[in-house]
């Protein structure tokens, strides 16, 4: 369990990296190229990491566990609706960098609550 909360936390974490490169690439610190970069990579990672865990899911879990992030992965994927070329300065990559964290964060929590029961 804790592997698969990791790498959502990390994921999480690479969400929030990027409403960072947002505001620095409207802010002109940043390269809009390089947050356009790593939004691609992020969404890329998480399709990738859906498609090999719904291949291979872990038994070494509980199945609602295994579900929750299941679905994690899957809503992320969602979230990111914006195209991988679309300007950070542009709202629907900040809604779609929002909706992702908010996505992950939710199924962060739904494990960490689960797991106390």
């Amino acid at each position: 369990m804790n592997e698969l909360l990791d790498e959502l936390r990390r994921f999480h974490s690479r969400a929030e990296a990027l409403s960072t490169l947002a505001e620095e690439a409207a802010q002109g610190t940043r390269s809009e190229e390089y947050a356009k970069a790593e939004y691609k990579r992020l969404k890329e990672d998480i399709a990738s990491r859906h498609k090999e865990f719904q291949r291979r899911a872990t038994r070494e879990v509980e199945p609602w566990i295994a579900a929750t992030f299941e679905g994690a992965l899957r809503k992320a994927h969602i979230a990111m609706r914006a195209p991988t070329n679309t300007s950070p300065k542009n709202p629907s990559w900040t809604s779609a960098v929002y909706d992702l964290s908010l996505e992950l964060g939710y199924h962060i929590a739904s494990i960490e609550n689960g797991s106390k029961n």
